[in-house]
């Protein structure tokens, strides 16, 4: 494993989470709006769905600067902003960033208008989605290194995003719940009590955000383990075209199965995805009131998630295998 590139296997497993998890809560908002959810309701849903996307873009980003030789030569990278990937990974990370920022405060503290809102989300979900497209065009943009040059690196980058993206915002929704119905039956007190009273306001919304939480994260479920399902299906033939292709393709499949790391990275896959279906098929989402056993159930299933993830974006730079007229292997 090359543990010297763990910055960057930080950094793009986190930063497509967040994405996923802010791109998510938009397709909530949408979804409610065209129901006939009323706009309070909505946002009591997906307010508190921000807290898993804002600190994790923070995070991701905090992890790459520790692969810069000077990190304040960073802003320097964005001068090639027409040829270069890179630079484009760099100056969508910080557009995400700021519009992200922006409309989280407008959000919470209910400033400018909500049209002016709706757009600062509309452009923090397509640099998002930039974001994770140059992350994909810094890779798959090099010839010669046939094992990222392939589809496989948008499977594995999107279908990530998609799997840990839901999966976070499945257990902050979850989480919000449960202790919104807490406070409403007066089980919560001390600091503890106060603390979620600032951070999930009691309303006069009860059934109508309950029955839009449960809606949601049954359908964050459902988009993880079709999303867990397509990266398992994926791995095969990618080993397949790595196992049948050029000498330095060869190697990587070589690379990628030494010392077990891509079995236990499939075992791990399947595990979470198996347990998310069993989140999502139990008693905890057909009852009425948030239970205590589903928070645990998506809370292990993230957990279990984000590890497989970070394992298999390790087996990723495993790739780094040159092809080529003066390269070299390694």
């Amino acid at each position: 494993m090359h543990l010297d590139e763990l910055p960057m296997i930080i950094f793009t497993t986190i930063a497509q989470m967040s994405v996923g998890a802010f791109v998510i809560l938009g397709c909530i908002q949408l979804a409610g709006r065209l129901r006939g959810v009323r706009n309070e309701a909505i946002d009591r849903v997906t307010n508190a769905g921000m807290y898993a996307a804002g600190p994790l873009l923070v995070l991701g980003f905090f992890a790459a600067f520790f692969h810069l030789n000077d990190p304040f030569h960073a802003l320097y990278t964005m001068l090639h902003f027409q040829s270069s990937w890179l630079s484009r990974e760099i100056l969508f990370g910080v557009l995400y960033g700021a519009f992200g920022l922006a409309f989280a405060l407008t959000q919470w503290f209910g400033w400018l208008s909500r049209k002016v809102r709706d757009v600062l989300a509309v452009l923090t979900a397509l640099s998002g989605i930039a974001l994770v497209v140059s992350m994909v065009g810094v890779y798959a943009s090099l010839p010669t290194v046939p094992a990222w040059n392939s589809w496989f690196t948008w499977v594995l980058f999107f279908g990530s995003a998609a799997f840990t993206g839901s999966l976070a915002v499945a257990l902050a929704l979850a989480a919000t719940w449960q202790q919104q119905h807490n406070r409403s039956v007066g089980k919560q007190g001390g600091i503890r009590g106060l603390l979620s009273a600032g951070l999930f306001p009691a309303g006069e919304l009860p059934n109508e955000v309950g029955e839009l939480t449960a809606r949601s994260i049954r359908t964050l479920t459902a988009v993880s383990v079709i999303a867990g399902a397509v990266m398992l299906v994926a791995y095969p033939f990618h080993m397949a075209q790595l196992g049948l292709g050029t000498a330095a393709q060869q190697q990587v499949a070589q690379n990628m199965m030494h010392n077990g790391y891509l079995t236990i990275r499939l075992v791990s896959l399947a595990l979470t995805v198996v347990l998310v279906v069993l989140a999502a098929r139990g008693n905890a989402l057909a009852n009425k009131t948030p239970t205590r056993k589903l928070v645990t159930l998506l809370t292990i299933c993230l957990v279990l998630a984000v590890a497989t993830e970070l394992l298999g974006r390790g087996l990723h730079y495993e790739g780094l295998v040159r092809d080529g007229i003066n390269t070299v292997f390694g």
